[in-house]
């Protein structure tokens, strides 16, 4: 989870979703979140903002890869992160 294409791709495992599942809830198409993943290219500030409203996730996060202020449910279910490690 070291990129931003890492974190959005935990991000949608944790939720147990599908790269549909997840653009139709950001408003976008699958190939686009497919790009993130991948790494080709990185949301545009309002589709990163979107990401944050449908998963609870911070822009920190998305984009930086600060833990702090990501919800609980969400550390527990994000792979290799447990609470004892945010800052």
């Amino acid at each position: 989870m070291d990129s931003v294409g890492g974190r959005i791709k935990a991000i949608r495992l944790a939720f147990d979703w599908t790269q549909e599942d997840l653009a139709g809830k950001v408003g976008l198409t699958q190939p686009a979140i497919n790009n993130w993943e991948k790494g080709s290219r990185v949301p545009k500030p309002l589709e990163g903002r979107r990401l944050c409203e449908a998963t609870g996730v911070t822009m920190d996060f998305i984009y930086r890869g600060i833990r702090a202020g990501l919800p609980l449910e969400l550390i527990a279910k994000l792979p290799g992160l447990s609470p004892e490690q945010v800052h």
